[in-house]
């Protein structure tokens, strides 16, 4: 069975692998990404603002238009996205319901990991941090 330290170690070894080509190709595929993110909106709320953001986040990163974010927070986010975008992972998408539950805690587990360049950008783009991050208090 898989285990929260599992998903945590699978993160942040995805994340350990990104480079500035990945993210490059994650914001070239946005339309396929929006396309992808907007069946969630109903079934995972969270789940659809934190992908919202996250694509916001990689695009306003590559551009060079939010440069004071941590690579390691655009490499978590990325590395989730791409998680998310393969159809077989732990529990495959075509699963009815609980296909893209994996997803949302692989990028929920991203943010909560990348959450002090996640405040950064929302307080940059004014975007409150309380609605990609409920509950996160910042040191």
């Amino acid at each position: 069975m898989l285990q929260p330290n599992d998903v945590r170690a699978y993160l942040l070894d995805h994340a350990s692998r990104i480079a500035p080509a990945d993210v490059d190709s994650l914001v070239a595929r946005a339309a396929d990404v929006r396309e992808k993110t907007g069946s969630e909106r109903g079934r995972h709320p969270l789940f659809y603002r934190q992908l919202t953001v996250a694509l916001r986040l990689l695009a306003d990163h590559a551009s060079g238009r939010c440069a004071q974010i941590p690579y390691h927070t655009v490499c978590l986010l990325a590395a989730a996205l791409y998680y998310w975008l393969e159809p077989l992972d732990a529990i495959p998408d075509f699963v009815p319901v609980a296909g893209t539950s994996d997803d949302a805690l692989v990028l929920e587990l991203a943010c909560e990991l990348g959450a002090a360049g996640l405040d950064r950008y929302c307080t940059f783009t004014g975007i409150p941090l309380a609605t990609v991050l409920p509950g996160y208090q910042p040191r």
